[in-house]
């Protein structure tokens, strides 16, 4: 063969070789430096957004001057990253299909978009990519939260509030057989007094707590009984009851609502989503507060449907505040107290402080 010919294939294969060993370099360096500024971006974004959010309670103004500040606070790469108006967007954000609305009255989110792009001048750089024409590469980043504000409200409750009329429309009735044939009736039925539990109108966030507690007034379960004898509202312990008269005198579960066993004339609360409760089957499970140690839980995470007790809120040693959990697919949050039936001869108001903190939530 002719060395010539030998040379030129060994200098075609080592340009070949060369230009393979570049290109892997580049796969290697430049791509390791894109992540790298990928992740400083993206970190910077969920920063900025939460920055954003803490101060939506000053307004917007206030909010997107919060996010500027923190994305000063976290260089890109080494140097400030250039950020534009429309990098900062503020809205009310919708959980149901996971957009941020821009045109919602009661803003509670911030968006925040970082951009390294060509059209900015500003791209990633690369050095061995740009052997081969690839100057820059774009890379963007972006993050939403949430914004919760603290909720520091009182209700009354009347002892007459049957929590098994939870969600349930006029002419529902509860307790239907009862040794008093005297059953409850929901609010709007016509000529019935409304044994219906109080409607909660505070957000509820999935997976955040509601607090209890500062409770003043009184309850009793018969009107009948000495005006001087009052419970408090972790109820009467010497007297343990579940929902014993439910419609059709079965007993337990009732207008798709669960079953409870607490003491009487103890404050009880429950969570519902948009359905009405009888549209599907009542949970099966009974959440049972019936001595001293069951009561003195740290959190509770009850589910949609299902009764559960509040009492006063607190541990057993009487400052240490319980955790109530927010479950899943929460709308709507009533609270009310027990009996086993005929809530409607009850006596005695409570009134109760509800509260959460405030809170910011990373939701993408």
């Amino acid at each position: 063969m002719n060395r010539k010919n030998n040379r030129g294939a060994v200098m075609v294969y080592s340009i070949i070789a060369l230009s393979t060993m570049c290109l892997f370099a580049s796969l290697g360096t430049d791509w390791a430096r894109v992540q790298l500024v990928k992740t400083e971006m993206t970190r910077a974004c969920f920063a900025a957004a939460r920055a954003g959010a803490g101060s939506l309670g000053g307004g917007s103004a206030a909010a997107r001057a919060a996010a500027r500040d923190q994305i000063a606070m976290n260089k890109i790469d080494g140097v400030a990253i250039d950020v534009q108006s429309a990098d900062i967007i503020i809205g009310r954000w919708m959980p149901g299909t996971k957009t941020l609305d821009t045109t919602a009255a009661n803003p509670n989110a911030v968006r925040v978009v970082l951009n390294r792009l060509a059209s900015r001048n500003n791209g990633v750089e690369t050095f061995f990519a740009g052997i081969f024409g690839r100057k820059t590469v774009d890379v963007s980043a972006r993050a939403t939260a949430t914004y919760t504000s603290p909720i520091d409200t009182n209700y009354d409750i009347p002892a007459t509030a049957n929590p098994w009329l939870a969600g349930m429309p006029a002419n529902t009735i509860a307790n239907r057989v009862n040794p008093h044939s005297n059953p409850d009736w929901s609010a709007g039925t016509p000529g019935k007094a409304s044994a219906s539990p109080v409607t909660v109108t505070v957000p509820l966030v999935p997976g955040q707590e509601l607090n209890f507690g500062s409770i003043a007034g009184y309850s009793n379960n018969d009107v009948n009984y000495d005006p001087n004898v009052n419970y408090s509202p972790d109820g009467n312990f010497g007297w343990i009851v579940n929902n014993r008269y439910a419609t059709g005198g079965s007993g337990g579960t009732e207008n798709g609502l669960g079953d409870l066993r607490c003491p009487i004339n103890a404050v009880v609360g429950i969570f519902l989503g948009d359905e009405q409760p009888d549209a599907s089957a009542a949970p099966t499970n009974t959440l049972v507060y019936a001595d001293a140690a069951s009561r003195d839980f740290a959190t509770v995470r009850p589910i949609l449907k299902q009764p559960f007790f509040i009492g006063d809120g607190l541990r057993n040693d009487g400052r240490t505040i319980q955790h109530f959990i927010i479950p899943a697919g929460a709308t709507r949050f009533y609270i009310a107290q027990m009996d086993e039936y005929e809530w409607n001869n009850n006596r005695g108001v409570r009134t109760f402080k509800i509260t959460q903190p405030g809170r910011v939530d990373s939701v993408e």
